[in-house]
């Protein structure tokens, strides 16, 4: 089977701009390392009001390849997201909802 595209972050940052609610990635880290990454919001510290279920206090704990509920919000709007990690760190996909 052949492994899905995905984004490395070679530059220890990955930004995305989107438009709706609630904002998801599948990630992981080398060898499924346990890897911390920090969430800025609109090119700021992501306030607890639109933190997903695994943020908190502004960090998502990556622990295994999963689906990371990284931003909910309480209205749809527009905003950038910018993940910043260390090397090895890889996200596969993003959906939006």
């Amino acid at each position: 089977m052949e492994e899905p595209p995905k984004t490395e972050c070679k530059q220890y940052q990955v930004t995305e701009r989107y438009s709706s609610l609630l904002c998801k990635g599948c990630s992981h880290g080398d060898h499924m390392a346990r890897v911390v990454v920090q969430i800025l919001l609109d090119e700021k510290t992501i306030k607890s009001d639109d933190s997903g279920q695994d943020t908190k206090n502004r960090l998502v704990h990556i622990s295994e390849h999963r689906l990371y509920n990284i931003v909910s919000s309480a209205q749809p709007s527009s905003h950038t997201l910018t993940i910043i990690s260390h090397p090895g760190f890889q996200i596969y996909t993003f959906t939006f909802g």
